[in-house]
């Protein structure tokens, strides 16, 4: 076992023996990490902190501190559409830079961090985790402020969720240390079973295509069970065969049904995974639901779009559908309800992946040598070794 002193992948040492603190900036976590740390939310959302803590780092979590400035804050970052990032969180930041000796965003932004940063006036490296490729709307928009000059010159590192946006942003930033680190579902609290499931299982709320999944369900002789929030049902009729669980309308479905039913009631009894997504060349959406039947073992079918790097055909894992093609995914369902050899082949395939790959440890350690080569290169700069986690 490596420590933050010593990381296996690439034994660089990013302390002098005191421990190294890490401030983490995660907006969307909300104080989940004391739940994850008793498996109730998975430890995946912490973007590899805990593996940080537990290889010797000190890790602080950052929240906006209570009181009308960070209120005012939050209320212009709303109102700003997040064009200014996470205010509440970047004015407490900024406060306590000092303390550490990195800044790590998984979620969020911090404009005001990023200029102290350009201009000297914090030390601490800071590293950004990023979902999509730049964005190319016209600069007077004002859209993803973050990556524009002079505010991408205070960010010290990038870690992306897919190959498309790290490549993207090497050639734009190329003096900007970025990686392509595939994220990883929590292969502790999900019990993968090699058990075939009782009926198809759809559930997530981003950039979904309900109404297509729908239409063929009702052409499939077999049970379907949905978790979505009622608008994106909208008008499309729901089948006899199909039976619909409302999540709230405003907040993750993991937010109305817990992840404790939601493992063991519904993934656990899945036969197979579906997961319609609107056509959104560029999204990302899906990821978590697809990590999460990979975890379990089922089987998944999909829609073939976005620019997520898991291709479940390649992976064995499941199959892809044409975007808004009803009769693709009615032979696909039926497919599947033919072959019960070709479901069983993909929940073996999924249970090698995640032991080979897709598990918290390597995530962990591709986080930890990202970090690692990116606070040695802040102390020395001339120092441009390839990261190769």
């Amino acid at each position: 076992m490596g420590t933050m002193n010593s990381v296996p992948s690439d034994n660089v040492s990013i302390s002098d023996g005191a421990p190294f603190r890490i401030a983490v900036v995660n907006s969307y976590l909300e104080g989940r990490e004391t739940t994850c740390e008793r498996n109730e939310y998975p430890r995946s959302h912490l973007w590899g902190a805990d593996y940080l803590t537990r290889e010797g780092a000190e890790v602080s979590y950052i929240y906006p501190r209570p009181g009308l400035l960070s209120r005012f804050a939050l209320r212009i970052s709303r109102a700003a559409r997040s064009r200014l990032g996470n205010l509440d969180f970047d004015l407490e930041m900024l406060r306590r830079a000092g303390e550490f000796d990195l800044i790590y965003v998984p979620n969020g932004r911090l404009l005001l961090c990023q200029l102290a940063k350009a201009f000297g006036f914090i030390r601490a490296p800071l590293v950004y985790w990023t979902y999509l490729p730049p964005n190319e709307a016209p600069w007077w928009k004002l859209w993803d402020l973050w990556e524009r000059w002079p505010f991408h010159r205070g960010i010290s590192g990038l870690m992306c969720l897919t190959s498309a946006a790290a490549d993207a942003y090497r050639e734009r930033w190329p003096k900007t240390r970025v990686a392509h680190i595939e994220w990883t579902p929590d292969n502790v609290m999900f019990p993968g079973s090699q058990a075939d499931g009782d009926f198809y299982l759809a559930c997530g709320r981003t950039n979904r295509d309900y109404r297509t999944l729908l239409l063929a369900a009702a052409k499939i002789d077999a049970p379907f069970v949905i978790l979505a929030s009622r608008a994106l049902i909208g008008d499309t009729p729901i089948p006899p065969n199909v039976r619909f669980v409302e999540g709230p309308k405003d907040a993750n479905t993991d937010k109305g049904i817990p992840y404790s039913e939601l493992i063991f009631d519904y993934y656990a009894k899945a036969r197979a995974v579906c997961i319609p997504r609107l056509d959104i060349p560029t999204d990302t959406s899906g990821y978590t639901n697809l990590l999460e039947s990979l975890a379990m073992y089922r089987p998944v079918i999909m829609t073939r779009t976005g620019k997520l790097n898991l291709d479940v055909e390649k992976e064995g894992i499941g199959r892809f559908v044409a975007p808004g093609d009803v009769e693709d995914w009615v032979r696909t369902l039926r497919e599947f309800e033919a072959k019960p050899e070709l479901r069983r082949a993909m929940r073996r395939r999924a249970e090698e992946s995640i032991r080979e790959f897709y598990h918290l440890e390597r995530h962990g350690r591709e986080v930890a040598a990202f970090l690692n080569a990116v606070s040695r290169q802040n102390r020395n700069p001339a120092a441009r070794a390839e990261l190769t986690p």
